[in-house]
C-alpha cells in the first residue's frame, strides 16, 4: 500500500483469534480430537449413577456449555450451584467500571477466582475454550473417558451429517456416537452408534480377529441389551483393517 513502510510491524492477532484460526484449519482437515475436558472416570462416577446420568453430569460440569447455562442463569432456568462447578467460574474479567447489565451478566460464582490477563484469554481456559470452538466448528462434542484406571477411551457425540437412518427410522433425528478405546487383550477397538427413531445400527472395527470374533459372538446379548433400553439393534457390522 502507498504510504506503508516494508518494515512495518505485522497486525497483532490475540490468542483467541490464533485458536479460532488453528480450530478451523483442524476441522477442514477432519483431524480426531481428544477431548480437553476432564476424563470421566468410571470407578469414581459409576454404579453410584446410571451411565447415561454420569456422562451428562460429567459433561455438563465441563465448562463446554458454559454460555449456555449463564444465559439460562440469568433467565432463572440454571442453578449458581451448578454454574459455580464449571472451569469459567474460576476466572473473571479485569475490574473496570461495569454497567448494571454487565454486572449482571457476570455472576459472582467463586469466592476465590483467577483475574484473566487484560484483553486476553487466561491461559487456563485456553483447553476448554478451544474445544467449545471446536465443537461448534464441527457439531460433535468429545468427551475423554476412563472405563478402567489408567486405561483411556474417547466418546464423540454429535447428530449425523449424512442421511444414513436406519432402515424403519427415515425421517427421524439423527446422531451418532463413536467410541475408541484400547484393551489389553482385545486391541484397538472403536465403535460407531447410529441412532434414529430407536433404531440403533452399530459399526465395529477391531483390529485383532480374536476380537472380532467376541463382537460377532455378542451380537445377540447386545440386541437384549439395547432391547431392554427400548433400543432396536437392526445391523451390526464388524470389520478389521482389511475393511
Amino acid at each position: 500500500m502507498p504510504g506503508e513502510s516494508a518494515t512495518s510491524a505485522p497486525p497483532r492477532i490475540g490468542r483467541l483469534a490464533r485458536l479460532l484460526a488453528e480450530v478451523g484449519a483442524s476441522a477442514l482437515r477432519g483431524e480426531q480430537r481428544a477431548g480437553a475436558l476432564e476424563p470421566l472416570r468410571f470407578s469414581r462416577t459409576f454404579p453410584a449413577a446410571p451411565p447415561a446420568e454420569g456422562l451428562r453430569e460429567a459433561v455438563g460440569r465441563s465448562g463446554l456449555f458454559y454460555e449456555s447455562h449463564l444465559a439460562s442463569w440469568l433467565r432463572g432456568e440454571f442453578p449458581m450451584a451448578r454454574l459455580r462447578a464449571e472451569p469459567q467460574a474460576r476466572f473473571r474479567a479485569p475490574e473496570t467500571d461495569p454497567g448494571e447489565g454487565a454486572r449482571l451478566a457476570r455472576p459472582s460464582v467463586a469466592t476465590t477466582v483467577q483475574p484473566a490477563a487484560p484483553g486476553g484469554l487466561p491461559s487456563g481456559l485456553e483447553a476448554i475454550v478451544r474445544e467449545q470452538l471446536a465443537t461448534l466448528a464441527t457439531g460433535i462434542a468429545v468427551v475423554p473417558l476412563e472405563p478402567w484406571p489408567g486405561r483411556r477411551a474417547t466418546l464423540a457425540i454429535g447428530r449425523e451429517a449424512a442421511p444414513r437412518s436406519p432402515p424403519g427410522a427415515e425421517g427421524a433425528e439423527r446422531w451418532c456416537a463413536t467410541l475408541r478405546l484400547e484393551l489389553p487383550v482385545l486391541g484397538a477397538l472403536a465403535f460407531t452408534l447410529r441412532l434414529a427413531g430407536g433404531c440403533v445400527r452399530i459399526e465395529a472395527h477391531a483390529a485383532q480377529p480374536a476380537a472380532r470374533r467376541a463382537l460377532l459372538a455378542g451380537e445377540a446379548e447386545l440386541g437384549e441389551a439395547l432391547a431392554r433400553a427400548s433400543l432396536a439393534l437392526v445391523r451390526l457390522e464388524v470389520a478389521g483393517d482389511g475393511g
